[in-house]
C-alpha cells in the first residue's frame, strides 16, 4: 500500500464514525438484498456460449446436429489456425448448447480445445420497472470477487462491461431484454470466460463438464455486492483524484465509466485503490447473493 494512502486510511480509521457506518451500510445492504429477494420471480442459469476447437472441421451432417442439439440459434463454424496450436484448424461457437449437444461434440472430436465458456443468469421480474430497479442496484453494487484492477468499465448503449472484450473474464449486465428461458422481463447476468488457460482455471477439464458450471456455486464463488462506510467525497481524499481515460474504448461506439474515487459502482472505486497500491478492505461491507441463489434452476 502507499504511503499516502496508508496514511490517510489510518487516519480514517480513528474514528467510532466508522465502526457505527460500517454496521447501518452491512444491514443497509443485507436488507436491500432481501428486498430484492422478494421481487425476483425465479432465476434461471444455463451455459450461454460455449466454443471449441477442432482438428478437423465439421462436415454438414455434424454441424446440423450439433445446431439441432442446441437451443440457441446462430451457431458458426469456421476454417481458422490457432496460433500456437496450428493442429487445431476449425472452430465452432455454440449457443445454450445441451447437454447431449456437448455429448455429441466429445463423441466425435478428440482431441479437442475449449477457448471461451459463458455462464448466464436471468433474474425474472414481474415487471420492467422492477426489472430496471434491480439493474441499477447491481450495477453499482457487484463485484467481483477476482477481477483485474486494470481493466475497464465500459457501457456499451445499454449493456455494462466489467472489462474489455478481449479481457480473460468479463462481467456483463443488462436489462432490456426478455429472458431466454421464459421470455418475462429480467436482469441478465453473464461471465464470460476466454482462452484455454482461463478455462481450465475454472477446473474444466472435459467439454461434458461444462454443464456443471451453471450452478449456484459458480456465482456464489464469483460475485458479490459491495458498499463502502465512506462518503464518496471521503473516498476521493482517500484515494485521489480521478485518472485520465484511454483515447477511445476498447468497444466501437462504447463510453468508459470514469475511474473516479466518486463513482457510484463500486468495481470502479475498488480497482482504483488497487491500482494506486491500496486496498479498501477495511471501509468495505459486503453480502453474499446465496437467498437469491439458493432457489436458482439450472437449466442445461
Amino acid at each position: 500500500m502507499s504511503a499516502s494512502l496508508a496514511a490517510g486510511l489510518a487516519a480514517t480509521l480513528n474514528s467510532r464514525r466508522l465502526l457505527r457506518k460500517r454496521r447501518e451500510k452491512r444491514s443497509a445492504l443485507r436488507a436491500d438484498v432481501l428486498r430484492f429477494d422478494q421481487e425476483i420471480d425465479r432465476v434461471f442459469s444455463y451455459v450461454d456460449t460455449v466454443a471449441v476447437r477442432f482438428t478437423r472441421h465439421p462436415d454438414r451432417h455434424e454441424q446440423f446436429w450439433m445446431s439441432k442439439l442446441c437451443r440457441g440459434r446462430r451457431n458458426r463454424y469456421y476454417r481458422t489456425r490457432l496460433r500456437g496450436a496450428p493442429g487445431f484448424v476449425a472452430r465452432a461457437v455454440l449457443h445454450r448448447p445441451t447437454r447431449e449437444c456437448l455429448a455429441f461434440i466429445v463423441r466425435r472430436f478428440r482431441p479437442l480445445l475449449i477457448t471461451r465458456v459463458d455462464i448466464s443468469a436471468d433474474l425474472t421480474t414481474e415487471g420492467r420497472a422492477v426489472a430496471s430497479e434491480l439493474e441499477e442496484f447491481l450495477r453499482r453494487r457487484v463485484t467481483l470477487k477476482r477481477h483485474s484492477p486494470d481493466h475497464h468499465l465500459v457501457i456499451y448503449q445499454t449493456t455494462m462491461y466489467f472489462g474489455p472484450a478481449s479481457g480473460r473474464t468479463v462481467l456483463v449486465i443488462y436489462a432490456d431484454k426478455p429472458s431466454k428461458i421464459d421470455g418475462t422481463p429480467c436482469v441478465h447476468l453473464e461471465i464470460r470466460t476466454k482462452r484455454a488457460s482461463a478455462v481450465r482455471a475454472l477446473g474444466v477439464r472435459c467439454l461434458k463438464q461444462v454443464a456443471s458450471l451453471a450452478s449456484s456455486s459458480y456465482w456464489t464463488k464469483r460475485i458479490r455486492v459491495t458498499q463502502f462506510a465512506l462518503s464518496p467525497d471521503e473516498l476521493v481524499r482517500l484515494i485521489g483524484p480521478a485518472e485520465p481515460l484511454p483515447p477511445r474504448p476498447l468497444r466501437r461506439g462504447g463510453n468508459y465509466v470514469v475511474r473516479d474515487a466518486a463513482s457510484t459502482i463500486a468495481q470502479v472505486v475498488i480497482d482504483l485503490a488497487h491500482r494506486r497500491g491500496g486496498s479498501l478492505a477495511e471501509v468495505s461491507v459486503h453480502a453474499e447473493l446465496r437467498p437469491w441463489l439458493d432457489r436458482l434452476e439450472a437449466i442445461v
